[in-house]
């Protein structure tokens, strides 16, 4: 119950924004396009949350392709070991996203584990072992079997407006890093933001002020419940991790001790 709450906070954000600027857009299409597309984007909704179309929401919303056979020479090692955990393909799948200059291996929806091509890289030129590589695979697996990522694929589609208004903050912000006065003023966006709900409160304008108001506070709480939602899913991987390694050793533990008379059956 903790895990979906801190799960629902961490997406507040983006889901809000998202669905704001998606009805906002549709108030602005003719009715007899507006409706199909609604229509259509909310049985998209709901078949990803049931878990279908999972893989082709991996391919096409987060670019993430099957791996080549050269790239899963290169992964055998540790996939091998994540199969000796039962969570090898195809209990989990594999997706690979080309960024040749970051490793990172992730979770995604019930069964999906999303690896970059930094991550490839780093394992054939060895600065990565594949005993390392196969912790990192077993930590996302169990996030994903888990359930932590379970309605990631309907989170992707449904904040797609979020996305894209993400990207285009990061490139704003990478543009004007260099000016002195930057993070001055966006840290003290609360001036601009509390002039803005006075004007539209002053005019009449009480939804519009309700909304700026909204916005301001989850401009301030959004990144500290992400970063919340994104230590709980690392704490839970390493923890699911330890305690796979640790009832694997007493299963081999059990096997290997000697027989004592209670072990063994009666001739009869």
């Amino acid at each position: 119950m903790a895990r979906t709450l801190n799960k629902a906070l961490a997406f507040a954000t983006p889901m809000f924004v998202s669905t704001v600027i998606t009805w906002m857009a549709l108030l602005l299409m003719p009715v007899h396009v507006a409706n199909p597309l609604s229509l259509t984007g909310l049985a998209l909704a709901l078949l990803l949350l049931t878990g279908v179309g999972e893989g082709l929401t991996a391919r096409t919303l987060l670019l993430a392709r099957r791996p080549t056979p050269a790239e899963l020479d290169i992964l055998t090692p540790a996939l091998t070991i994540l199969s000796s955990h039962g969570l090898g393909p195809p209990v989990s799948v594999l997706r690979v996203q080309n960024q040749p200059t970051w490793s990172r291996v992730d979770a995604f929806g019930r069964r999906t584990i999303v690896i970059t091509t930094g991550f490839i890289h780093n394992l054939r030129h060895r600065h990565t072992t594949p005993a390392q590589a196969a912790e990192q695979l077993l930590r996302a697996a169990h996030i994903a079997h888990g359930g932590l990522t379970r309605s990631d694929a309907f989170l992707a589609l449904w904040t797609i407006p979020w996305q894209l208004l993400a990207g285009l903050a990061d490139g704003l912000a990478n543009t004007f890093r260099g000016y002195p006065l930057t993070r001055f003023f966006w840290r003290a966006r609360f001036i601009t933001i509390g002039i803005a709900v006075i004007q539209a409160a002053h005019d009449g304008y009480y939804p519009l002020a309700a909304f700026i108001t909204i916005i301001g506070t989850l401009s301030y709480t959004a990144p500290a419940w992400i970063r919340r939602w994104e230590r709980i899913k690392t704490a839970y991987g390493h923890h699911a991790l330890a305690a796979s390694y640790t009832s694997g050793r007493a299963h081999s533990i059990t096997h290997l001790r000697p027989q004592t008379s209670s072990d063994v059956t009666p001739l009869r």
